[in-house]
This record gives C-alpha cells, structure tokens and sequence, in this order.
C-alpha cells in the first residue's frame, strides 16, 4: 500500500495519526500510535503521546493477569481505560482463532505469533531509517542511510544489553552507541560477507520468481 503525506504547508496544521491513518489504512499506526486511536485523548498532565509510550511499555512488561492492574497504575488511565486497552488486546487474540490464513510468505506468519506480546519476555521495537519508521524484514538499505530506533525502544532493557555485549561493528557500518545511532557507510567487500552465502543460490531463487 502506498503512503500518503498530508500537505499543511499553507496552514502550518500538523497531520495527527487518526488522518494519517485514514489515508494509510490501519497497518499505518506504529504500537504507540495505535494506542493513541484507541485513547482518543490524553489529560492536562499526561498528553496523548505520553500515554500511549506509558501503556505500550506497560504491555511490553506485563503478563495477562498484571496487565490491568498494572495499566491502571498510570496517571490518566483508570479503570475504564484499563480494560479498553485489555478488550483490545483480548478482541485481537480471539480474531486470530477465528481466521484461518494459508501461509505462503514470512509476513504471513506475523498474526499467529502477537500473542506473545503479552508475555514480559517480548517486547514491541520500532526501527526507523532516515527517521521513517520500517517495519519491513527485507527492507533494502542504501549506502549513507541512518538506522536508529524510536525512543520508547531506546529505553528496553533488552536493547541495552544488546548493545553492551556488541563487540565488533563491521567495517561498512558506523555505530554512536550512546545515541544508538548506526549509519550505512559503503557497499561490503565480499570478503566481508558471511563466508555461506552461495551467490549463485540467491540469483536462482529470484530468477525463478521472474
């Protein structure tokens, strides 16, 4: 689906996700953005876009039975709120016993695996290059693209522990740690490559889908 960018330049208005999002479709939303539909609105002390990074990493921490207590926790949420979020979460679950989809690519896979998002082992990462969030595995990066991450993800601690016990960058790559920040700096010599890849392989594969 092609993407949209509403024009303000006149007004000087800034596009909000519900518009966004209607233009896109609804796979448009990140996690947080999500989020943001289902809330409608923040309070005086906690707008919108705080809410929503406070209950995305309160989903990305909780297990099914702490889920609503723990929501509940958040300044700007309360009860009724709490188990819009879970009536969500559970709607969503339960759609995916009812549709039965053939798997013929990775993506396909995607619905049968979210339900683990409720477990505290699992956590929602929003990768973005050149600032524009990409949720796509295959997606093709070109040389001087910037790799980074949406700062909610910044925050994990399985993120940082990543990053603490990465060692070695590879030589084509430029990696700032501290702002988590990576840059696509050239194209990788071969010898540079994991010795495995067989070319030729690759090359068959896509000709064949020609």
């Amino acid at each position: 689906m092609q993407n949209y960018i509403l024009d303000y330049s006149k007004s000087g208005k800034q596009p909000n996700i519900r518009e966004l999002t209607l233009l896109n479709g609804i796979s448009y939303p990140d996690d947080e953005e999500l989020i943001m539909l289902i809330l409608g609105k923040g309070t005086k002390n906690n707008p919108i876009e705080s809410l929503a990074e406070k209950v995305t990493k309160t989903i990305n921490s909780s297990n099914e039975e702490e889920l609503i207590p723990n929501l509940k926790k958040i300044n700007g949420m309360g009860e009724s709120r709490a188990l819009i979020i879970a009536a969500a979460l559970e709607l969503g679950r339960r759609r995916r016993g009812i549709l039965r989809s053939s798997i013929n690519a990775p993506k396909d896979v995607i619905p049968f695996l979210q339900h683990y998002t409720l477990m505290p082992t699992e956590h929602f990462i929003t990768v973005t290059v050149n600032g524009a969030k990409v949720d796509i595995p295959s997606y093709i990066c070109s040389v001087g693209d910037v790799i980074t991450l949406k700062e909610s993800s910044k925050e994990l601690k399985v993120v940082k522990e990543a990053l603490e016990s990465l060692l070695i960058v590879a030589p084509y790559l430029e990696l700032d740690k501290e702002k988590m920040v990576g840059k696509y700096t050239r194209i990788p010599e071969r010898n540079e490559l994991n010795k495995e890849i067989t070319e030729s392989q690759i090359v068959e594969f896509y000709n064949r889908k020609l």
